[in-house]
């Protein structure tokens, strides 16, 4: 298992050495190193919360010759945590993974539209741990997955302050592999595997570009849905955003917040957090 994750991380590593020549350019032939947190907690019992932390980087590097398609390769690590004070319950994910990553962008739409479509797929890794004690006894568990992960990003453009920008990104994730195993109180248990298939759809509608000395703020409408099979859960959630870019660059900072519904009664949830993109950000 070292070993694989060892090659993860050095196609992460590749994915950097490949774009680097291309930092500071255009936006549809962009470096990307996104460093990502957050922080979410249930509405009916606040004891209940989790956090996440993570980078995810792409590239591309490569270019057709009329500068419309780009393609390159992409890597991502993370660690999530969460907690429940009162059923005592304690989990943490890790997930690695990697791929390839292409591009399309339009740049004359029309007078006012420019249109970019990223496209990526690869393989994830996720190791998830979880435990819970109470006086009758200790559960523990952990289930080792790898998944197929895909990801379609939308971006209509416009020259104009208001409305400037519409984003719809699309994932879907399903293992192809998948083990667990499960104990209580040191003793091994059967216990079944827990389908992560999951899919989600996020939409973003910026209000304006309003120019602050050299750069824009960006506040951001946002609607969510997603599914996971796991538990047969649907979620809905609106919320804002806040961003800030530089002229005919990506957001190098956005800031979000959402209230997400969900179709199991003890599931709403409050979440919050940011994402930082370093390349846009020195450059």
């Amino acid at each position: 298992m070292k070993i694989k994750k060892l090659i993860i991380i050095e196609a992460v590593v590749m994915t950097l050495m490949l774009s680097l020549p291309i930092l500071g350019q255009s936006f549809q032939d962009r470096l990307n190193v996104v460093a990502f947190g957050g922080y979410y907690a249930k509405q009916q019992n606040t004891n209940a919360n989790g956090h996440n932390e993570g980078v995810y980087v792409d590239g591309l590097p490569f270019k057709s010759s009329n500068g419309v398609w780009t393609a390159g390769l992409y890597g991502s690590a993370s660690i999530s945590s969460f907690r429940d004070n009162i059923s005592r319950y304690d989990g943490n994910i890790k997930e690695y993974g990697g791929g390839i990553t292409v591009g399309y962008y339009k740049a004359d739409l029309s007078a006012k539209y420019q249109l970019f479509v990223g496209a990526s797929a690869g393989v994830k890794y996720s190791d998830d741990q979880g435990s819970s004690s109470s006086r009758w006894g200790e559960y523990v568990g952990r289930q080792k997955d790898w998944l197929m992960a895909t990801t379609i990003n939308l971006n209509l453009l416009s020259n104009a302050a208001i409305l400037p920008r519409t984003q719809v990104v699309v994932s879907f994730q399903k293992p192809f592999k998948s083990e667990k195993t499960a104990s209580w109180n040191d003793a091994t248990i059967p216990s079944d595997v827990w389908d992560k298939t999951y899919v989600e759809i996020i939409g973003r509608q910026s209000i304006i570009n309003a120019k602050i000395g050299e750069l824009f703020l960006s506040p951001k409408l946002t609607a969510l849905y997603s599914f996971s099979k796991g538990n047969k859960e649907s979620k809905y959630a609106v919320g804002g955003e806040l961003a800030l870019h530089r002229p005919y660059k990506d957001d190098f900072l956005s800031l979000y917040c959402y209230y997400k519904m969900s179709n199991i009664t003890d599931n709403q949830e409050f979440s919050f957090g940011l994402n930082l993109n370093i390349a846009t950000f020195i450059h």
